[in-house]
């Protein structure tokens, strides 16, 4: 299985960061346009966007946006998944292929494929700390240990209260765990079964990997098992989207602004590279 070595180090995140930021850029009218208004939202007020320093602070309704768009591409690709290629040794391969070439608000292969990289590399260099991780690993506990959606939905709920309330926390941090519970919320009613009141949908494809990996593979969808065998992967969802955050926001501290359209985007392409990864058992 190919793996990307942890020892790449902060010089690498960088590069990589400066070059996904370049392609995102050059991906933002294209999303905008295909953006509708319950997506990106350019309204005012509440629902107005504004710039603060090297990253976009997002309305409340572009935030929900992320989680919605998240569980759109997840669904896109995963029903066009190959599943009978599928085995222990090209997991890896097989997730970021089917990422790849799945078009989705026409952005091109290039940008797909630093994404995904980037988004796996953040992941194992373990960049979210501080005050993110501590949110994001309430959000793991919630999504694990939950016995419905609605169990996971109000805990979460709380939770999102808890962290608009909480004046120790920066607006980066506030906007950071914000866009990663959106995607947790989301992410639980496409990967919770329907028994727990999800949609079935993600449970589904959890199944495939399950029966086309084997007893035998080791792989996460194997090990796992019951409910916590959907709260892992939507947990896995949630820390995308927040080390996509600080990821993709360091690299808009050396190169700029990107502008709302574009780090949206980013956020959602980096929580669903997370969502293959951990439901291949990479």
């Amino acid at each position: 299985m190919k793996q990307i070595s942890k020892f790449l180090g902060l010089a690498l995140i960088a590069f990589l960061t400066i070059g996904t930021l370049t392609l995102i850029s050059c991906q933002k009218e294209s999303f905008k346009q295909d953006s509708n208004s319950d997506n990106i939202s350019n309204g005012s007020n509440n629902n107005t966007s504004m710039q603060s320093g090297g990253f976009q602070i997002l309305s409340d309704n572009e935030i929900d946006s992320i989680g919605i768009m998240h569980n759109e591409l997840l669904d896109k690709i995963l029903t066009e998944f190959d599943y009978n290629s599928l085995s222990p040794d090209n997991t890896f391969e097989l997730a970021r292929n089917s990422f790849i070439q799945t078009e989705y608000r026409n952005t091109t292969n290039e940008f797909k494929e630093i994404t995904f990289d980037s988004t796996y590399l953040w992941i194992q260099q373990e960049l979210i700390s501080g005050n993110i991780e501590q949110y994001y690993l309430s959000i793991k506990v919630i999504l694990e240990s939950a016995n419905s959606l609605s169990d996971a939905s109000n805990n979460l709920g709380n939770l999102k209260i808890e962290v608009e309330n909480n004046t120790d926390l920066t607006d980066f941090e506030k906007q950071t765990i914000k866009v990663g519970l959106s995607v947790a919320i989301h992410s639980a009613e496409y990967w919770f079964p329907i028994e727990m009141g999800g949609n079935g949908k993600g449970a589904a494809h959890l199944e495939k990997f399950s029966q086309y990996l084997g007893n035998n593979s080791g792989h996460l969808v194997v090990m796992s098992k019951g409910k916590s065998k959907a709260g892992k992967v939507a947990a896995s969802d949630a820390l995308g989207a927040c080390t996509g955050g600080i990821g993709f926001s360091l690299g808009a501290i050396f190169g700029g602004p990107v502008g709302v359209a574009a780090y949206a985007g980013a956020l959602v392409y980096g929580a669903v590279s997370a969502s293959l990864l951990s439901a291949a058992g990479v």
